[in-house]
C-alpha cells in the first residue's frame, strides 16, 4: 500500500505523536503520561498509532490524516453517533478523546477486536461464523440508521445514476468488461421508472459501511469510519455493505464462502430486520447492480497492479450478471 506522503501534520516518531496526544488531551496531561507505539497501519490517507494515556480509561487509536479537515469532520461524526447510540449494549461506535484540527489528528478509543473483514476470508473460520458476524452487522447498521432518525420518503434514483454516470465516463471504452457495465447502466435506467416514487427509508448515512468497517470486540459490534454527515436512502448502505461482502466470497481466503453468499446477505438482512420495513426487494436489488458497477468502474480506474486489477473486475462482471438476473426477476 502507498505510504502517507509526509507533511505538517504527519508525525516523524512515536515521541511526536505523544506529545501532540498529550496536548489535545489537555493541560493536565505530560507527554511522558502517554505510551505510542506503531504505526500500526498506514495508508494512502492516513496513519494509525496505537497509545495508552493515564487521562483515557481504555487504549486510544490516534489516527493522523493526510487531509486535516478530515479529523474534524470524523470526530465530529463520532461525537455525534456516540451520543445518538448511546444506551445501544453491544452495538455501538468507538468512543471519540481529543482532537487536533490543526494537525489533522483524532484520538479515539481502541477497539481489540477483529473486523469483519478478517472473519470473511479467515480459512480457519466456521462459516458458520461468518453468518453470525454478519448478523451482526445487519443489527449494528439497523441501530445506526435508527439513531439517524429515519424517516419515509419517496424513492428518487435519478441521483444514483447521475453518480453512475460520472464514474462510468471516465473509463477506456476499450477496458475488458465494459461492454457488460454499460448493459448493465442501461438496464439500471430502464428500471429504474418503474421503483420511482414508492416509498423508502431514509436516515444518516455510513458512508463507506463493509466488513473492514465492521468490528467484532467479543460480544460488542463496533462500527467505524462513518460520516454521518448527510441523509439518503440507507438502502445505499445495505447495497455498499453487500457488494464487499460478495467481494470477500471472491477473495482467494474467502472461496470457501463463494457458495454460500445467498445465506449470507439473508443473515445481514435478517440481522437488520428488513421484513419489518416497507417491502423494498426491487430497492436493493436495483442499488445492489447499481454499487457493483460502481466499485468495477472504481476498480477499473485505480492504479492497483494489473493482475489484482483484472480479477477484481473480472469478479464484479459475474457478481453484476447474477444481480441483472435478479433484478429482472424481482420487478417480473
Amino acid at each position: 500500500m502507498e505510504r502517507m506522503p509526509p507533511n505538517a501534520g504527519t508525525p516523524r516518531s512515536t515521541r511526536d505523536v505523544s506529545e501532540l496526544l498529550a496536548a489535545a488531551l489537555g493541560s493536565s496531561t505530560a507527554p511522558g503520561d502517554c505510551r505510542v507505539a506503531g504505526p500500526t497501519y498506514v495508508g494512502s490517507e492516513s496513519r494509525i498509532f496505537y497509545a495508552e494515556c493515564a487521562a483515557a480509561t481504555s487504549p486510544l487509536a490516534v489516527k493522523f490524516f493526510r487531509d486535516a479537515r478530515e479529523a474534524r469532520s470524523q470526530f465530529e461524526a463520532l461525537d455525534r453517533v456516540a451520543a445518538a447510540m448511546a444506551g445501544g449494549a453491544d452495538f455501538d461506535v468507538p468512543r471519540p478523546y481529543a482532537l487536533s484540527a490543526a494537525q489533522g489528528m483524532l484520538a479515539s478509543e481502541w477497539i481489540a477486536g477483529r473486523s469483519l473483514q478478517d472473519e470473511l476470508i479467515d480459512w480457519h473460520r466456521w462459516p458458520g461464523r461468518a453468518a453470525l458476524g454478519l448478523r451482526r452487522a445487519g443489527v449494528w447498521l439497523r441501530r445506526f440508521h435508527d439513531a439517524g432518525k429515519p424517516d419515509t420518503i419517496a424513492l428518487d434514483l435519478g441521483p444514483a445514476l447521475d453518480r453512475l454516470a460520472d464514474e462510468l465516463d471516465p473509463c477506456d471504452p476499450r477496458t475488458p468488461g465494459m461492454a457488460r457495465m454499460r448493459a448493465a447502466g442501461i438496464l439500471l435506467e430502464r428500471t429504474a421508472p418503474g421503483l420511482a416514487g414508492a416509498p423508502a427509508r431514509a436516515s444518516w448515512l455510513h458512508g463507506d459501511f463493509k466488513p473492514a468497517n465492521v468490528m467484532l470486540a467479543g460480544p460488542r459490534t463496533v462500527g467505524i469510519d462513518f460520516h454521518a454527515a448527510f441523509r439518503d436512502l440507507v438502502v445505499r448502505d445495505q447495497a455498499h455493505f453487500l457488494t464487499h461482502v460478495e467481494l470477500a466470497c471472491y477473495h482467494p481466503r474467502g472461496l470457501r464462502l463463494w457458495a454460500l453468499r445467498d445465506r449470507l446477505v439473508a443473515a445481514f438482512l435478517q440481522g437488520y430486520g428488513l421484513d419489518a420495513d416497507i417491502p423494498s426487494t426491487g430497492a436493493l436489488s436495483w442499488m445492489r447492480l447499481h454499487s457493483t458497477v460502481r466499485a468495477w468502474a472504481n476498480v477499473a480506474t485505480s492504479d492497483k497492479g494489473r493482475l489484482r486489477k483484472l480479477y477484481l473486475m473480472r469478479c464484479s462482471e459475474r457478481m453484476a450478471a447474477r444481480l441483472a438476473r435478479r433484478l429482472a426477476a424481482d420487478l417480473g
